[in-house]
């Protein structure tokens, strides 16, 4: 009978819902499989902050982003990337948005803005942010004295725009503190609940072995 270990695993999980889900070394196939059934129209890998950006048609964005997000939480966990769903119709919105970001820097037409986009660079701060090396992965700026000038534009488009603010609270945001009592409590309950549910589940699977040899 076809299921039949998952459908012990199932009742030795008290009736917990297991989806399985094909393992593929590409990302963008194994998160695609990981928001199954929602169809997904592009999948966007953006290294620099190692997010992936899911792209749906409008009707299927409460599907893939599941009840209180939970599909995207899933994913998330399983692939190790930051998991970003949009509509297309949002998606048209920052893309729109990023590529006039861009146009900030010096000397950069909207075909440039559109290439360094598509690299994943969503606005000048970013940009600026970026190693020489980083930059020169760019068409148009493959190489290192072109890489070079791109970062030094992107500088000064940061100071033209008024971003010294926005950039010193981005460090103060990263910065490791002293972490709240509550919040050290919070985080020994979660890792707890985690630690017992693996233990279930190893359980559950050594017991759905024993029946398959029975």
């Amino acid at each position: 009978m076809k299921g039949i270990r998952v459908q012990n695993v199932v009742q030795e999980l008290r009736g917990e819902k297991i989806d399985i889900i094909p393992w593929n070394e590409d990302v963008t196939v194994f998160v695609r499989s990981a928001l199954a059934p929602a169809e997904i129209s592009m999948v966007r890998v953006v290294p620099s902050t190692n997010t992936l950006e899911i792209v749906v048609e409008d009707d299927q964005l409460s599907l893939a982003i599941g009840r209180k997000g939970q599909n995207v939480r899933l994913a998330s966990q399983i692939t190790g990337w930051k998991v970003d769903i949009l509509s297309k119709s949002k998606l048209d919105t920052r893309t729109k948005g990023a590529i006039a970001n861009l146009q900030h820097i010096e000397g950069l037409n909207e075909t440039l803005a559109q290439s360094i986009y598509q690299c994943g660079f969503l606005n000048v701060l970013d940009l600026s942010r970026q190693p020489i090396e980083t930059l020169a992965r760019i068409p148009g700026f493959d190489n290192e004295g072109a890489a070079t000038e791109l970062k030094r534009k992107a500088e000064a488009a940061v100071q033209t725009m008024g971003l010294d603010a926005a950039s010193g609270r981005d460090i103060m945001m990263n910065n490791s503190g002293p972490t709240p009592s509550g919040a050290v409590g919070a985080n020994a309950t979660k890792n707890a609940t985690m630690a017992n549910a693996d233990a279930r589940l190893k359980e559950a699977l050594a017991n759905a072995g024993e029946g398959e040899k029975k």
